[in-house]
């Protein structure tokens, strides 16, 4: 998290899914100082101590309120130096799931998957979910499913469970732009998709999700 409010939004967000899957929850921040520094910020090392300093404060008062709403979720935090996409894909080791929010915005096309977001869903070894806030009245999930092995069972990969509501769209990998996918997305509150293991280019509807989808994704390495 960065403070942002697409950060927090995400931060409880998993928090949810953390009391949902019953494990803790550890909220990340990244702090990458540039050369130049921080306007309104002293330079070199005072500049950074200030920056650490805040942020540490704001990850501190986030898990304070995270941990006072779900008490049965054992919440932590920490800071580390090093650019977001970098210490998010260390954090995810041995995670069972990764929460990160959408930061870039288009006028005309809504909240969209900023460059970390797109960068950590082609090389996260585990389930990636991009938090989006669905349209008012959406509900469910829509699945990606190409037939491909696994794909059919990506909730229950991801999760552990099947969720409610739960829609089948087959064979969208088929549909270049993602149009199908997008259709069914827009009255739901979660898309999953799969990816091939290891990391490697997006498939365009994956792609076509992450950048202008109208909810929340759910991306999930498959075998």
């Amino acid at each position: 998290m960065d403070g942002s409010p697409s950060a927090t939004d995400a931060a409880w967000a998993a928090a949810r899914a953390a009391a949902w899957l019953g494990v803790g929850l550890h909220l990340v921040r990244a702090l990458e100082w540039p050369a130049a520094g921080v306007p309104g910020l002293p330079p070199g090392d005072a500049g950074r101590v200030a920056a650490r300093r805040s942020a540490l404060t704001e990850l501190s008062r986030l898990a304070d309120a995270v941990q006072v709403s779900h008490p049965g979720v054992p919440v932590t935090g920490g800071l580390t130096d090093g650019t977001a996409a970098d210490v998010l894909t260390s954090a995810a080791v041995g995670a069972s799931l990764l929460v990160v929010g959408v930061r870039g915005h288009s006028a005309r096309e809504g909240p969209r998957a900023g460059s970390v977001a797109v960068a950590l869903a082609r090389s996260t070894p585990g389930p990636l979910l991009v938090h989006r806030q669905a349209a008012p009245g959406a509900d469910g999930v829509v699945v990606a499913d190409d037939g491909a092995p696994g794909s059919a069972a990506l909730l229950d990969t991801a999760l552990g469970t099947t969720r409610p509501g739960l829609q089948a769209c087959r064979r969208v990998s088929r549909v270049p732009s993602g149009a199908l996918l997008l259709e069914l997305s827009a009255t739901s509150s979660l898309a999953v998709v799969g990816r091939p293991p290891g990391a490697g280019p997006l498939a365009e509807t994956t792609s076509t999700l992450l950048r202008r989808g109208p909810c929340a994704v759910l991306v999930v390495p498959v075998r």
